[in-house]
């Protein structure tokens, strides 16, 4: 009984289907998560990498830029681990995966001025 019980805690813990079609309603749940009155929101969701069982989703919420951090549990469901977003055009983030090191990007050139990117890690562009 207690098994099962663990079980069912673990697994209510994942919310987000493995296709990931509640994304979504989740998303804005954790987003609206301790208001004691409902927040209105626009989401919209871009494009996503996902890098061992972490996912780093591209989103707009409410006008602006921001990015979701999902992990994958061992029934394939997901859970948020967080939720940013702010007024800059570009959101970076360093992350490290089975011991590589990752720098990801993403962002919107709404008046088409920035021609490309460059990065430099340890001195070497």
């Amino acid at each position: 009984m207690l098994l099962a019980l663990g079980i069912f805690c673990y697994h209510i813990s994942f919310p987000i289907h493995p296709d990931q079609s509640n994304l979504r309603e989740e998303l804005l749940a954790f987003y609206t998560r301790g208001h004691e009155t409902s927040l209105s929101a626009e989401l919209t969701l871009y494009d996503s990498v996902t890098l061992g069982s972490t996912q780093h989703l591209l989103l707009e919420l409410n006008g602006q830029l921001g990015q979701a951090i999902l992990t994958r549990g061992l029934t394939r469901g997901y859970k948020i681990e967080s939720l940013g977003y702010g007024t800059a055009n570009f959101r970076r983030y360093f992350t490290q995966e089975q011991g590589k090191h990752y720098l990801l990007l993403g962002g919107r050139n709404p008046d088409a001025v920035i021609a490309s990117i460059s990065f430099q890690v340890d001195g070497i562009p």
